[in-house]
C-alpha cells in the first residue's frame, strides 16, 4: 500500500494532515512518536536511542518492548499508509519528508525572508516572515517530546528563530 502524503505540524500541539484532511492523532505517546518522526524527518534513528528518549527511566529491554508495542498500536490507529515511522531491524526510518514538517518550512521561510531583506526587498521579506510566524499554533514546538535532549534542543532553536523573526 503506498504511503499517503502526510503533513506534520509541531509548532504547537502535534497535528497530522493527509490528502483527505486532518488525521486524528491521540495525545501522549502517539503524538510523541509522530513528533519524534518529524524531528528526524527523512532520516534514520536507532531503536535504542528512540526507546531511551521516550522512556528514560525504563531499563533498556523494557523501553524497547514499550516502543515495539507503541509502534504497533500507532500503526493500528493510523493505518500502514499513514505510519510515520518504519522499523528495519534496530533502525527506525522516518517516512516523513523534511518539507512535510511545519517547523522545517518555518525555518526555511524565515531564512528566505532574511535573505530578501538583505537584498533590499522589505515588503516581500515582511510578507514571507509573517507567513512563517503564522504557522505557529502554540507557544512551544515539539512539546510532546518533553525533556528529551533532541526535542529540547530543537524547541529552543525554533523559539530563538521565532523571537528573531518577531
Amino acid at each position: 500500500m503506498p504511503q499517503r502524503s502526510l503533513q506534520v505540524e509541531v509548532l504547537g500541539p502535534v497535528a497530522l494532515r493527509d490528502d483527505s484532511g486532518p488525521v486524528p492523532c491521540r495525545r501522549g505517546l502517539d503524538a510523541a512518536l509522530v513528533a519524534w518522526a518529524a524531528l528526524h524527518a527523512g532520516r534514520a534513528v536507532g531503536v535504542d536511542d528512540t526507546a531511551v528518549a521516550l522512556w528514560p527511566s525504563a531499563p533498556g529491554a523494557t523501553a524497547r518492548a514499550r516502543l515495539t508495542r507503541q509502534l504497533a498500536d500507532l500503526r493500528g490507529r493510523l493505518g500502514a499508509d499513514r505510519m510515520p515511522l518504519e522499523r528495519q531491524g534496530q533502525v527506525l526510518w522516518s517516512r516523513i519528508p523534511p518539507g512535510a514538517v511545519d517547523a522545517t518550512t518555518f525555518a526555511e521561510e524565515v531564512r528566505a525572508g532574511t535573505d530578501l531583506l538583505a537584498a533590499g526587498d522589505g515588503p516581500a521579506a515582511e510578507a514571507l516572515v509573517r507567513r512563517a510566524l503564522d504557522r505557529w499554533r502554540g507557544d512551544l514546538a515539539y512539546a510532546e517530546l518533553g525533556t528529551t535532549d533532541a526535542g529540547v534542543a530543537e524547541a529552543v532553536r525554533l523559539a530563538d528563530l521565532r523571537l528573531d523573526a518577531e
